[in-house]
């Protein structure tokens, strides 16, 4: 009963860190670009090359670093690297509302990325606590938290975007990410039990058990449909915003505050077109007619 009930805690802190976490990536989504706009005098290009450099070093960082951590955790545990990310989160998303250049925008944006975790480690952690017959129901019920901040963020960034400015909705995000350091630094329990690197099993049997074909078509679709889908995050802004006509009569559009209304609906339909048709489109075997796996 005591396991249990330690296991539901740390499922409900770890299900609304994981809510709060995607959610404060996404709530920046809208308007980052729009935001770098308020930092200099940029041309449409500029903005354009800055734009995608804020999120390309973000996804670059947490790739390169991604390896380290996830070897730390196995010899410090899961909840602190869920600290750890939880918290350097808080202080650049704060630093990158107080930035006072592009530059340090940048610094801060690649910070974050070499810092980011908190849902993966969440997973682990829910992975090795919970019995095996179980672990997918739990598993399947944490990502919910995820999907939901994602899918939340990008109208509840642009309502706050209206409300309290660009720069009082990365304080708003990081006020958030701060809650979450706090609940998983007093609700998460952990036994931490160092993994040795002798104790783990060999990776290529493991790959070569799945085929090369399985594997090259999986990371080639994953390559293509994550690419062909952030290719116009940095952009929809300023689209948007050269499609949507000023309310008020000015001559900068970027500046009318339905522009970043505008931008989060627009982020957001993707969203809920993949929740909305997650449960047919896995009943439709479009890639049996181009594929065959059966020798994978």
């Amino acid at each position: 009963m005591e396991a249990m009930a330690t296991l539901t805690c740390n499922f409900r802190v770890l299900w609304f860190g994981s809510l709060i976490t995607d959610l404060g990536n996404a709530m920046t989504l809208p308007f980052i670009v729009l935001y770098i706009q308020t930092l200099g005098d940029y041309s449409t290009t500029q903005l354009n090359f800055l734009g995608a450099a804020a999120f390309a070093v973000t996804y670059a960082c947490k790739a390169l670093v991604a390896p380290l951590w996830g070897r730390l955790a196995d010899q410090k545990g899961r909840k602190l690297m869920c600290l750890r990310a939880s918290g350097m989160m808080t202080l650049t998303i704060l630093g990158v509302g107080l930035a006072p250049n592009v530059i340090v925008l940048l610094i801060l944006r690649a910070a974050q990325g070499a810092f980011s975790g908190y849902i993966n480690n969440a997973n682990a952690l829910i992975s090795i606590t919970v019995p095996a017959e179980q672990r997918g129901q739990w598993l399947s019920k944490l990502v919910t938290g995820s999907i939901s901040g994602t899918l939340m963020g990008p109208l509840l960034g642009s309502l706050l975007a209206n409300t309290v400015g660009y720069r009082g909705a990365f304080v708003a995000t990081s006020s958030l990410m701060a809650l979450v350091f706090v609940m998983t630094w007093w609700g998460v329990q952990e036994k931490v039990t160092a993994v040795s690197r002798a104790t783990l099993p060999p990776l290529r049997p493991i790959l070569h058990q799945l085929g090369g074909r399985f594997i090259c078509a999986l990371l080639t679709s994953l390559l293509v449909v994550q690419a062909t889908t952030n290719a116009i995050t940095p952009l929809l802004s300023l689209l948007v915003g050269q499609l949507v006509p000023p309310s008020n009569g000015a001559d900068d559009y970027l500046d009318d505050g339905d522009c970043g209304g505008c931008a989060g609906t627009c982020h957001d339909s993707n969203g809920w077109s993949c929740w909305a048709h997650s449960g047919s489109a896995g009943r439709w075997p479009l890639l049996s007619y181009f594929f065959d796996f059966s020798d994978c």
